[in-house]
């Protein structure tokens, strides 16, 4: 487990070891969720532009649905956090912060969720890969919001062609994504945009579990 940069920005990619919780119950509640309705979608259903998805955001208290009960999962989200906040140069060696699991996200044949952020909320935001086949899922994609980025493929197409089109070298490209499997867990700042690409073939629901996480400073208090 350790911290590296991806578009510049600092990023954290493990795995979250399914014996270590209850990853059979967590997923049963939320396909039970998902068989009630594959369309739940509060957070942006007012919008042109709005997502197609099953998600919980804005919509918790809906008591059409089953509550997911995350707690087995508490203790190993904290655990990855300390070590990314002890892997980034905080100016004190204490550092309050907060997190909380904020939405399960569920994608299957010709869902997605748009570009969006976590700015408003939090620093830092994690996304557990809780169900995922790389066969026919998509990992998260982040925008490159390096205004470059619109014009280096034209403006510099000799530099961009001779480049491997890996996440090392992402910084060329407009979107970038991290490859990730089943289990693994991504933390990054909750500033990038990112979104859920739509799923274009799928006979199996694509699961996320999505926490946010926020650095106190003196005059806030920690949760």
């Amino acid at each position: 487990m350790g911290n590296t940069t991806f578009l510049g920005l600092p990023y954290l990619k493990t795995k979250i070891q399914p014996d270590l919780y209850n990853k059979k119950e967590i997923i049963n509640t939320i396909e039970h969720n998902y068989n009630i309705s594959n369309y739940r979608n509060e957070w942006d259903k007012d919008e042109m532009n709005r997502s197609n998805l099953h998600h919980t955001n804005k919509d918790e208290d809906n008591e059409k649905f089953e509550l997911v009960n995350y707690d087995s999962l508490k203790d190993l989200y904290d655990q990855v956090v300390q070590v990314f906040i002890r892997k980034l140069s905080f100016k004190d060696h204490k550092v309050n912060y907060n997190w909380n699991i904020v939405n399960y996200t569920v994608c299957n044949k010709g869902q997605y969720m748009r570009y969006h952020d976590h700015i408003a909320y939090c620093d830092f935001f994690m996304v557990h890969y809780l169900q995922f086949d790389k066969k026919i899922h998509k990992p998260t994609l982040y925008n490159n919001t390096h205004i470059f980025s619109d014009y280096m493929k034209d403006l510099r197409p000799s530099l961009f062609n001779s480049l491997e089109n890996n996440l090392e070298n992402a910084w060329l490209n407009t979107e970038a994504y991290i490859d990730v499997e089943e289990d693994d867990l991504v933390l990054a700042p909750a500033a990038v945009p990112h979104m859920i690409p739509v799923n274009d073939k799928s006979n199996k629901n694509r699961i996320t579990i999505i926490s946010n996480v926020k650095i106190n400073n003196d005059t806030e208090k920690s949760d």
